[in-house]
């Protein structure tokens, strides 16, 4: 079974209701384990307690939070961040650290990364960026 890794920016449009697109690909394929890095669960966590009024949105999140799996980043993440960041510093790539971090997750548990990000061509290579409509 494919794993696929949501970074913030997938999860954010599901919830804000901005990604059909990407709703329907991961709603109509049985059987995909879906996972979000502890470090992206750590970006809810603060856009909840910025948004205090929001109820709703806590809510989605603990929705969403009850479908996923929270993947902790460990010593092979960090190897692996350490490559691809030099990787994106070789080709002057401006990708946000907090994203590089959760794409070396990805590539250190074999995981297809979701994202609504755009990839430079170059770390695409490297980094398995899922189809996200």
């Amino acid at each position: 079974m494919s794993l696929y890794l949501l970074d913030f920016s997938a999860v954010s449009g599901l919830l804000r209701g901005t990604a059909p697109a990407l709703r329907r690909a991961l709603l109509d394929e049985p059987g995909r384990r879906m996972a979000i890095s502890a470090l992206t669960r750590a970006e809810l966590a603060h856009e909840v307690a910025r948004r205090s009024g929001d109820a709703g949105l806590a809510l989605r999140v603990e929705e969403f939070l009850m479908r996923v799996e929270v993947l902790p980043f460990d010593s092979d993440a960090a190897v692996a961040f350490g490559e691809l960041k030099f990787q994106a510093d070789l080709e002057d790539a401006e990708i946000e650290a907090g994203q590089l971090l959760v794409a070396a997750q990805a590539i250190a548990v074999d995981a297809e990364l979701v994202t609504l990000t755009h990839w430079p061509d170059g770390l695409r290579r490297r980094v398995r960026v899922a189809d996200s409509g």
